[in-house]
């Protein structure tokens, strides 16, 4: 087989490697802006403004609404919460997830975990669950996600 071949077969696998390489870029970067912003005084606010094309972000403690909010969000996510797999429900109680859903999640469980929701242990345990499930996936003829997936697999 040429290289050319192995590539063509290979491109369901690097399509997903791709995006969540993408993603870490994405929250890394942002990361990186959100903790500069918050040592910045409102002189150098004004420079940092001009000087960045991202806005900046002014960040704040969540009020006791906010925290409520966040919580009861984050219940849908326990509810739904396969301990086996590590996938969360699409919809309550009905056992499939798309990779679109389990995209969600995993920025639920990052936000989670930012938020305080969660602590660090159960955020490790769940995200090393999750990747784990998605590294072994069947892909649809062997190249892409399927459609939907069985989160009780």
């Amino acid at each position: 087989m040429s290289f050319k071949e192995d590539l063509l077969k290979a491109r369901g696998h690097l399509v997903i490697i791709i995006a969540i390489i993408t993603s870490l870029a994405i929250i890394l970067r942002l990361e990186k802006y959100s903790t500069k912003n918050l040592a910045v005084n409102n002189e150098q606010k004004q420079s940092v403004k001009k000087s960045y094309s991202i806005p900046v972000v002014k960040h704040s403690l969540l009020t006791k609404q906010e925290q409520e909010y966040a919580q009861i969000a984050w219940k849908y996510f326990e509810n739904n919460y396969n301990t086996e797999t590590g996938m969360v429900n699409s919809v309550d109680k009905y056992t499939a997830s798309t990779i679109w859903d389990t995209s969600s999640y995993l920025m639920a469980l990052i936000s989670a975990r930012r938020l305080n929701i969660i602590s660090s242990e159960k955020f490790d345990a769940r995200m090393s669950k999750i990747l784990i499930t998605l590294s072994s996936l069947p892909l649809f003829d062997n190249e892409l996600p399927n459609k939907s997936y069985n989160t009780s697999y």
